[in-house]
């Protein structure tokens, strides 16, 4: 992946998930939006960010010693998340509190990280917030991880997963300051849909990316002598 094809992955990857993205870890932005003016929020942010970023590099090195010589590994793994994009855009579509059951059992697992972030104060404090909540299940981190692997180099997937981290600040931003009220006005749903037929896009894109390899030279015609 070029870096341009990282950077606007990354960008649509995050601005398509806002719905999704405001609804699951709003409470937290609104938490991280007390205090003094943005400093508070920004901590946060880059205390997500870290954590993405952490993730991309993982991500990276094992994209690097395993598959970076495998272009059908490679091209079944794109496959692999675009098909989890399409499938998150259409389930974005029709919403279900109990699709997201099987993510209690992590969220279990990390509630003592989140007790211990909660007695933590200050800009600090809030830096660790955004830290912990990088660490909640979500598809979306999911789909950016299996990118991150195929991007070539730690370098590019660590950029990938911290552009989508700062991606979401926007829509935490309008819910930790302006609340369900504003949120209302500009219309939750409509941001929803919007989200996700800019995730099937991307999926689909994704997809007809992946298949080129896997239909290799034998992918042309060949009828004619």
């Amino acid at each position: 992946m070029s870096w341009a094809e990282i950077i606007t992955f990354a960008l649509l990857l995050g601005l398509g998930s806002s719905a999704h993205c405001a609804g699951m870890c709003g409470v937290f932005a609104m938490k991280a939006a007390r205090g003094p003016g943005l400093l508070s929020f920004t901590a946060y942010i880059f205390g997500k960010v870290f954590t993405y970023a952490f993730l991309g590099a993982l991500a990276g090195w094992f994209g690097a010693r395993v598959i970076s010589d495998s272009a059908s590994i490679r091209a079944y793994a794109g496959l692999i998340a675009a098909t989890t994009l399409i499938v998150a855009g259409i389930l974005a579509l029709f919403p279900s509190r109990a699709i997201a059951s099987w993510t209690r059992p992590l969220v279990r697992l990390l509630a003592p990280l989140f007790a211990a972030v909660r007695t933590t104060g200050g800009l600090t404090g809030k830096f660790a917030l955004g830290a912990a909540t990088g660490l909640l299940p979500c598809g979306i981190v999911y789909v950016a991880a299996v990118q991150a692997v195929l991007s070539g180099t730690v370098l590019k997937s660590v950029a990938l997963m911290g552009v989508l981290g700062l991606s979401t600040a926007p829509a935490l931003l309008l819910v930790g300051y302006l609340s369900e009220r504003m949120t209302s006005r500009l219309g939750p749903r409509a941001i929803r849909v919007a989200g996700a037929v800019l995730l099937i896009a991307i999926g689909s894109v994704t997809a007809w990316r992946a298949w080129g390899p896997l239909m290799g030279p034998t992918g042309a015609a060949t009828c004619c002598h």
